[in-house]
């Protein structure tokens, strides 16, 4: 097997979509960023995202639950940021222009894209959990450009669409 330290140097050659994903638990609303968020299946319409065992938010998604996706625009970065942080700000919403989906799920408004995912399957993978679960609501906005996460740095991929035209 690989050293940990080979394994991140070759992950970080990955580029990666960067999602915020937000959890109801009772009346709050958590929010994680998460960059371990793949498409699985047109059909039926599946997604996955994986969650360290450690996170505070990985108890939080239960089988059965439904789980908000904003895959994040690139103007969206100190926000995602944020997210991912450890410290008290990540538990602070009232500054956030939310939407809720059809569901109940808690959005990001001005995200590229948002999702609501039911998780029907958790599997354990060494030390993440991998959630997997039925897309039952999508939208997307058209003209927006995805937040990227390479190399240990964000980055935008907007301008390319527009230069390949």
């Amino acid at each position: 097997m690989i050293k940990p330290d080979l394994f991140k140097l070759v992950m970080r050659r990955h580029a990666a979509s960067v999602v915020l994903l937000s959890i109801k638990a009772g009346e709050r609303v958590h929010f994680m960023t998460a960059t371990s968020f793949t498409p699985v299946s047109l059909d039926p319409p599946l997604a996955l995202f994986c969650i360290h065992k450690n996170n505070d938010t990985h108890d939080l998604v239960r089988v059965g639950g439904t789980v908000g996706i904003s895959l994040l625009s690139h103007l969206q970065e100190p926000l995602s940021r944020r997210f991912a942080a450890k410290g008290a700000e990540r538990y602070s919403i009232d500054d956030l222009d939310l939407v809720p989906g059809p569901e109940g799920a808690v959005l990001l408004s001005g995200a590229c894209a948002s999702m609501e995912i039911k998780v029907s399957e958790r599997h354990l993978a060494g030390d993440h959990s991998i959630f997997v679960g039925y897309i039952t609501w999508a939208a997307a906005e058209a003209d927006s450009s995805p937040l990227v996460y390479h190399s240990g740095q964000y980055a935008s991929v907007a301008g390319l669409a527009s230069a390949q035209q």
